[in-house]
């Protein structure tokens, strides 16, 4: 997944390969939760609506990554609850308002 989101952005992929932030989203719960999702639906998410419950707050690097992910994933629908209770719902590759 890492060498997918990153293909087009040569930025990424340096910082991908060298397990720079962002880059080190994809190895967070979130990230990995979601890929769990994508093996047990076949490898697609598309037209489904998730909830994950995190123990942290939801880094800056999480928010710059997953929206990524999600895309190749089939742009499901992802809202995130970090243990402050706070809701961010991604969708169509951005955090929505």
């Amino acid at each position: 997944m890492r060498d997918r989101v990153t293909e087009n952005d040569p930025y990424l992929k340096m910082r991908a390969e060298r397990g720079l932030m962002p880059t080190n989203a994809f190895f967070h719960a979130e990230t990995t939760a979601v890929l769990r999702a994508a093996k047990e639906y076949g490898g697609t998410l598309a037209g489904r609506t998730f909830h994950v419950f995190v123990d942290r707050e939801f880094c800056n690097n999480c928010q710059q990554i997953l929206p990524k992910v999600l895309l190749k994933l089939g742009n499901p629908t992802l809202t995130v609850i970090d243990h402050l209770g706070r809701k961010f719902t991604l969708r169509d590759g951005i955090i929505l308002p």
